[in-house]
């Protein structure tokens, strides 16, 4: 059984899913109380990470949440619930109350770590720290790019901690415009927040949170920074007494949430890459093509039942489902889900692609998905011109989306209800075949709030001063 279970381990390292499944399954079936008992945990997260793979939401997060309550080592047990707490997001489901009640049951996991003595520094130039476990090109990077580059280096320093030694050339532009960079060995949090303790940071901000599986919070924890804040690569909120704040604004805040928001005009700023100032738009179909370009496993029945009733609206309407990953299981269980769905017609499925930005360029509009809205694509895609169509729900990782909308001056394409997404959708289907169209949408992006970086860094730093 031993053997059966090194081969599931590395099945998933290889993204075979489907193949670790099988294996786990028999495993289950065979094995005795004593195994069973002995490596529960671990069976429980390969079937978490093998569901995963395959794209089944759902069964991915009970098994993550099964695991931490299998697995006897508190790190361990954080790593799992971080884990199925992100992807509960994903969830229709998933209730507000219930979600949040989750998130803010997550602190006993911190009761035993003793937290540094509070402390008020006087320095000439305010210290500001950012956790960024990987430090290379990601789909947080044109989110974060300003704060890293654009900062008023008269009154404030900045010191970046990475995980990961791999760098690239954002790592040498973030690099570069830092005051210090260093690169934390976590195998002991305690060891890796004195690091930060020592620098003396005035406010020490965490872009990952549960998204980083609970490394980042678990340095929060020790309240190695005089003021904490969260947010911006995990667009919700914590519910943790060690987080004193969130990046957001008064359109993503929500009546449900405990975490404090940051005072922010606008609680995000997007640079473009240079490739998506292009005009990279090159097919010209003749019919109306939408497309959703986003993790399959945050696309829901309901959702998809929303889209197939908008084509089967427009005779001459097709869609395109495209992943974020490249794995070929999480394409054949989308499939199989339309199927059950009775919805395979002018209907295609994609594994994720380097020319992503190329497809999205020749897709006339968007869709977002729902309850967990996008974020990189929606921003990326109405930079290109193809407008974004969001339905924005009552919790703040449900208005993530429209947030960037609103930024953008393009609130006209945000939903308030699944009616009014279908309705924005079948109206502006024909118009957003034009070129006139899309260039407009392109010029509001970049003359907008949401790719000022100038006024965004202004607002920031005066959030920054006034909560220190």
């Amino acid at each position: 059984m031993y053997e059966l279970l090194k081969k599931a381990d590395k099945l998933t390292d290889i993204g075979k899913g489907k193949d670790a499944l099988e294996i786990l399954r028999k495993i289950e079936d065979e094995a005795d109380y004593d195994f069973l008992d002995e490596n529960g945990a671990q069976i429980a997260e390969l079937l978490g990470a093998a569901y995963t793979i395959a794209g089944n939401a759902t069964k991915a997060m009970t098994a993550y949440l099964a695991a931490a309550g299998k697995d006897e080592y508190l790190r361990a047990q954080r790593g799992h619930l971080a884990s199925g707490f992100f992807i509960m997001h994903y969830l229709s489901n998933i209730k507000t109350e219930e979600l949040y009640g989750y998130l803010s049951n997550f602190e006993k996991f911190f009761g035993d770590i003793e937290k540094f003595p509070d402390v008020k520094y006087s320095h000439k130039k305010l210290k500001i720290g950012y956790l960024l476990p990987k430090t290379t090109k990601s789909s947080l990077s044109n989110f974060i790019a300003p704060m890293l580059t654009k900062y008023n280096r008269d009154e404030f320093e900045t010191c970046i901690y990475a995980f990961d030694e791999k760098s690239d050339d954002f790592t040498k532009e973030i690099r570069e415009n830092s005051a210090a960079y260093k690169i934390l060995e976590i195998s002991s949090y305690y060891d890796a927040a004195k690091i930060i303790r020592d620098d003396e940071i005035d406010i020490l901000t965490d872009f990952t949170a549960h998204g980083a599986g609970a490394d980042t919070l678990s340095l929060l924890a020790y309240r190695p920074a005089s003021v904490q804040i969260v947010g911006v690569g995990f667009p919700s909120v914590t519910n943790l007494s060690f987080v004193d704040y969130v990046f957001a604004d008064d359109f993503l805040t929500d009546d449900k949430m405990k975490d404090t928001p940051l005072t922010l005009k606008n609680a995000l700023c997007f640079r473009p890459d240079g490739n998506m100032l292009k005009n990279l738009r090159k097919k010209k179909s003749a019919n109306i093509t939408f497309g959703v370009f986003n993790n399959f496993m945050k696309i829901t029945d309901d959702m998809l039942l929303s889209w197939k009733e908008i084509i089967e609206n427009l005779p001459n309407a097709t869609l395109t489902l495209q992943d974020a990953t490249i794995y070929n299981e999480r394409a054949e269980y989308m499939q199989s889900r339309l199927k059950k769905l009775n919805f395979t017609e002018r209907v295609q499925v994609k594994i994720a692609s380097e020319n992503y930005l190329s497809d999205m360029a020749d897709t006339d509009i968007m869709l977002d998905t729902f309850p967990y809205t996008g974020g990189f694509m929606t921003a990326a895609a109405i930079t290109l011109g193809t407008p974004v169509i969001t339905l924005a729900g009552k919790r703040f990782s449900s208005k993530f989306s429209a947030d960037i909308l609103r930024e953008a001056n393009l609130a006209e394409f945000i939903a308030y209800s699944a009616d009014e997404y279908k309705d924005i959708a079948v109206k502006f289907a024909s118009e957003a075949k034009t070129e006139s169209f899309r260039e407009s949408v392109r010029r509001r992006v970049l003359t907008s709030e949401l790719t000022d970086e100038t006024r965004y860094m202004q607002n920031l730093e005066q959030a920054y001063r006034e909560i220190i």
